[in-house]
């Protein structure tokens, strides 16, 4: 029943995009469709679609990121910014992209944490680095900025 109806999607989102090939929402479902069947390369290609024609919106960036392209989805992102420099969406998801990366790749640097705090995120950041003290109880610069003050 589930597959009737994901092939029935995508026969509408197909015959949506035939009409009116960049609409957003339809490049957005049909990209994650495609992903879910597994069809990667019709995914981004759809995907490169969204990006294309709709560089400032965030969407199409955080699909990429979820379909495993994080450094190309950056990458655009910080292209875009420095032809748009006043897009605060698409700053804001690279640097909290970059937060996420500091804290799985140097979960003992304060900078990852601190940088998702000063994003928004101080209870994400605060159980993060409580988290990682369970694992190395002796980061003092951890257990100082986020113990300590709450």
């Amino acid at each position: 029943v589930a597959l009737k109806r994901l092939n029935k999607a995508q026969e509408r989102i197909r015959a949506g995009l035939e009409k009116n090939p960049y609409h957003a929402s339809l490049l957005t479902i049909a990209t994650k469709i495609y992903s879910y069947q597994g069809n990667i390369k019709k995914s981004l290609e759809t995907l490169d679609n969204l990006i294309t024609h709709y560089p400032d919106n965030i969407i199409g960036y955080s699909l990429l990121i979820k379909l495993g392209y994080r450094e190309q989805s950056i990458e655009l992102a910080q292209k875009r910014l420095k032809e748009n420099p006043n897009n605060d969406s698409l700053a804001s998801l690279i640097y909290r992209n970059l937060a996420d990366h500091l804290i799985t790749h140097q979960p003992d640097n304060i900078e990852g944490y601190a940088m998702l705090k000063k994003l928004g995120y101080p209870e994400q950041s605060a159980e993060l680095a409580r988290e990682r003290l369970k694992a190395n109880p002796n980061n003092n610069s951890l257990s100082f900025h986020f113990i300590s003050r709450g």
